[in-house]
């Protein structure tokens, strides 16, 4: 019992401890004391027999410095309430105002007047009751609810990933789940050295694996087969340092009922560079978090500990099996990557942000909808770019007028009625300037920035600086090339289902190759970016999202700009060539790099969506044989100004035909567009072999 309760504590940052009566003395009073905390205000180490106590060291010295208290009132007939005093946050850059954070919902007949100087949140756990402002949210004549916002992790609320916008409360998906382990940069653990090929972890004593019959393996079971390298959990990362570090791979038991989309224990075993292996039924969702996850982790549907031990080695020493192991280990690396980034912050912190952001944004939607009703024009107060909630950014070249204008006639049609669209060149170098033939369309933005490629990477810092100042409500921010085709209404829809807390999405590249080439057009010298090292690659790049189209929420931008303007002042305001060549180039790895200094600073846990690959194409064929189009694509790149019209004249015919325009919003499936579609040679790395992924693998 006490290491169950042990486990379940620090597995959650606000838990300060528990402690459990064992006195035999008689227990009629016990409503006077049975469940409360006996040190709310002070901590006392004595030495006491009639309980036992567990005390975590982190979460309590949080608590104290919150001033979260524990408060009690009694009303005359000796009843007793147990609530939670919300916490007062007041949120910080990039956020805005006071959020009170409660962690249990108030009883009925507690009233508190909404107030216009804080926002209120419940943070909702799974297995807690469904909250009663979320019951009562869709019921007709329903009052004004008490939170403006719930963070919950049970999916019967809000999906995996996920937002509900629709009204108040907001509902915001909010992960449980923490970072622990190793990171490629350095962290609190070492890996390795692997001594041992196998060892079972059982995520609690009630854990169980199926072997030849159901739930034949418990802990008792696994350590009479594999004596030794038998683990369970008890909440402490010792216990995961003995079970993940030493073990090239590790076979997670979970307890009957535990439907946890992604387990804890696996993202441990990947902290300590392990290969997880879980139950089939755990490994069909790992899709929904990142897309590369199902490669990292391997399913399993029953197991003998010696046969599936014996069956590793071979896997990790047969030389016929390298290319399975060096493909598990891609993915183990990456997945320890991108899981340092999504849970960089504590979990307390990570909560704070979370609630600050939604917070923020209901503000800013407010002041949208508020601009968008005012009928006295004051030009002084922006009012149209305030009205503003996705900027879509559009990269292009001074001679780029032909893709211009074939973007304003097709795909820019169709954006949201809070959507604005924005063309970016830069300042011409040549004495004979290249004229900007379309500037009265009065959506083409001429940057302080010189307009050559070794230059993208000022350029498209600007432009997001430029963003930034334009569009003062802004939730979202798309980065595109001229070159895209884009379907905007399944983008735009998705968009507005994910929470807006530090989120990045689009097309990852998650092993790029540093060029230290000089002659080549991608150089970076050791100034502009010094050498990365890697465990299986060396030379490369952080993560990065491919510069042909992104997404990027408002609070994510921010501190992008804000990093952008220091290096500005470090280089005396002077948007130079002599600049460019001191950052890295161009401009999507350097945005990643943005983004890993952003994580290694500890400011923000970066939400990366990398799980709608599938999504895009890489070029605009049908017969490509990486990234092809076909009727769930939303993205093409290397579009023509003819292609781009083709395109949109299916999608519309198609619209038209069904005399329905939200066709084109709906993800799957989408119109044909291989009548379009044109012979393309594609372009392949002389140092990359072919590369397979899985094409039906879809978030949704």
């Amino acid at each position: 019992m006490d290491s169950n309760a042990r486990a379940w504590c620090d597995r959650r940052s606000w838990c300060v401890g528990y402690m459990r009566y064992i006195a035999n003395e008689p227990q009629e009073h016990c409503h006077l004391w049975c469940g409360r905390p006996q040190f709310c205000r002070e901590v006392s180490p004595t030495q006491n027999d009639e309980w036992i106590s567990y005390i975590q060291k982190g979460p309590l010295q949080d608590f104290q410095e919150q001033r979260s208290t524990m408060a009690y009132a009694n009303d005359e007939d000796d009843t007793t309430l147990g609530m939670l005093t919300p916490r007062e946050i007041v949120c910080d850059r990039p956020y805005l105002g006071m959020v009170k954070i409660w962690e249990d919902e108030p009883p009925e007949y507690y009233t508190e007047e909404p107030s216009s100087d804080h926002c209120r949140v419940l943070h909702h756990s799974k297995g807690a009751p469904i909250p009663r402002d979320w019951l009562s949210r869709n019921l007709p004549g329903s009052q004004q609810p008490f939170f403006n916002g719930i963070l919950s992790d049970a999916e019967e609320i809000v999906p995996y990933f996920a937002a509900s916008t629709t009204k108040e409360p907001w509902a915001y998906h909010f992960e449980h789940n923490s970072y622990d382990g190793e990171t490629l940069n350095g962290g609190n653990t070492l890996l390795g050295p692997k001594r041992h090929f196998l060892s079972i972890f059982f995520t609690s004593v009630d854990a169980s694996c199926d072997g030849k019959n159901k739930s034949q393996w418990t802990p008792h079971e696994a350590e009479m087969a594999l004596p030794g390298h038998t683990y369970v959990a008890d909440g402490s990362l010792e216990r995961r340092r003995e079970a993940f570090n030493d073990y090239h791979f590790t076979v997670i038991c979970m307890a009957p009922g535990d439907n946890t989309l992604v387990p804890q224990a696996a993202i441990d075993a990947l902290g300590f560079a392990t290969h997880p292996l879980v139950p089939r039924a755990v490994h069909e969702q790992l899709h929904r978090a990142f897309f590369h996850l199902p490669d990292a982790i391997q399913p399993y549907t029953r197991i003998h500990p010696i046969i599936l031990e014996a069956y590793l080695e071979d896997l990790y020493t047969n030389p016929e099996k390298n290319e399975a192991m060096y493909y598990k280990q891609t993915f183990l690396f990456l997945m320890m990557e991108l899981f340092r980034y999504r849970y960089r912050q504590s979990y307390q912190k990570r909560l704070q942000t979370a609630a600050c952001a939604m917070c923020t944004e209901l503000y800013r939607v407010k002041r949208r909808l508020a601009d968008a009703t005012e009928e006295t024009p004051d030009e002084s107060r922006h009012s149209d770019m305030s009205r503003v909630g996705t900027a879509f950014c559009v990269m292009s070249r001074r001679s780029g007028d032909a893709l211009r204008v074939a973007i304003r006639e097709t795909w820019a049609t169709f954006l949201g009625v809070d959507s604005i669209l924005r063309f970016f060149v830069g300042m011409d170098l040549d004495d004979d300037k290249t004229a900007v033939t379309d500037l009265e369309a009065g959506d083409v933005v001429e940057l302080n920035a010189p307009e050559t490629y070794k230059a993208v990477t000022l350029k498209a810092f600007a432009m997001l600086h430029w963003a930034r100042e334009t569009f003062p409500n802004l939730r979202y921010l798309v980065r595109s090339d001229d070159d895209v085709y884009l379907r905007p209404g399944p983008l735009l829809s998705q968009l507005q289902r994910r929470p807006a807390v530090a989120y990045l999405w689009g097309n990852f590249d998650s092993g790029s190759s540093i060029v230290r080439d000089p002659q080549h057009p991608h150089y970076n010298s050791f100034e502009q970016m010094p050498q990365r090292k890697h465990p299986m690659f060396s030379d490369i790049f952080p993560p990065y999202v491919r510069g042909h189209l992104w997404a990027m929420s408002s609070d994510l931008l921010t501190l992008v700009i804000d990093a952008w303007i220091a290096e500005l002042a470090s280089a005396g305001g002077e948007v130079s060539l002599e600049l460019a060549g001191r950052l890295p180039h161009p401009d999507d790895p350097a945005l990643g790099v943005a983004m890993s200094n952003i994580v290694d600073s500890g400011a923000l846990s970066l939400a990366l969506d990398d799980r709608d690959l599938n999504h895009f194409a890489l070029n605009p064929s049908c017969d490509a044989t990486y990234l092809n189009i076909h009727e769930r694509t939303w993205v093409v790149h290397h579009v023509t100004p003819h292609a781009m019209r083709c395109f949109w004249g299916l999608d519309r015919s198609a619209a038209e035909a069904s005399a329905d325009a939200s066709k084109l919003d709906n993800p799957h499936p989408l119109p044909d567009l291989c009548p379009c579609s044109l012979k393309v040679v594609e372009e392949k790395s002389v140092d990359d072999d072919e590369f397979d992924y899985p094409r039906d693998r879809f978030n949704e």
